[in-house]
């Protein structure tokens, strides 16, 4: 059974550009493979997991967290696709995909060994200011990806790299809007240069 739906109202993916463009053109999110994760603690635990029920996990990660400069990286093709939570939610139960908040563990000897439901829920406590949610679906075949269709009306907005510069933002805009059947909200992020956070010192006149 999947978890609760969470109580805020939006679910944020961090991916590159060819990822958004990729599900505009096709209205389908992939589930992946965890094999290649950088994470190979997490990969681990994906791979328990699979021992235990016998199958092929794949899984799609979101952040319930606000903006952080380490979830851009210094690359200008980076893109934070904003979902809203019920709607996204929604069309994964349609298809037997479930989900969970991650649960941030340190790397001591636990008192009881969690239960291997868990096991796909489990990171180390470095990666916890991620307030991760994942989506997970696992197969009895060997399959590398698990599409599931999600309308264009689930997206809440977009947010732009904050490396990327003004005239290469407006051009990116352009081409989402017209891949997308619907008005969205693109800017770039404000992260690396906000208006109302450097007005905070100026003297009002």
């Amino acid at each position: 059974m999947p978890a609760p739906i969470p109580q805020k109202k939006s679910l944020t993916r961090y991916t590159d550009l060819a990822f958004l463009v990729d599900y505009l053109v096709t209205n389908k999110l992939k589930l992946v493979s965890p094999t290649k994760w950088a994470d190979k603690n997490d990969t681990h635990y994906m791979e328990q997991y699979d021992l235990r029920i016998n199958k092929n996990t794949l899984a799609l990660c979101f952040t319930l967290a606000s903006d952080k400069h380490h979830f851009w990286t210094e690359r200008n093709d980076r893109i934070a696709i904003e979902f809203d939570t019920k709607k996204l939610l929604a069309a994964a139960k349609l298809e037997g995909i479930e989900w969970g908040k991650i649960q941030y563990l340190n790397a001591k000897p636990l008192e009881r060994r969690p239960q291997y439901k868990r096991y796909p829920y489990l990171k180390r406590i470095a990666f916890a200011d991620e307030q991760e949610l994942r989506l997970i679906k696992s197969l009895s075949e060997k399959k590398d990806t698990f599409e599931f269709d999600v309308p264009h009306d689930a997206i809440s907005k977009i947010r732009l790299s904050p490396y990327l510069n003004k005239d290469t933002s407006e051009s990116i805009k352009q081409m989402i809007w017209r891949l997308a059947d619907k008005d969205l909200t693109i800017y770039r992020s404000t992260l690396l240069n906000n208006p109302t956070f450097k007005n905070l010192i100026l003297r009002k006149k």
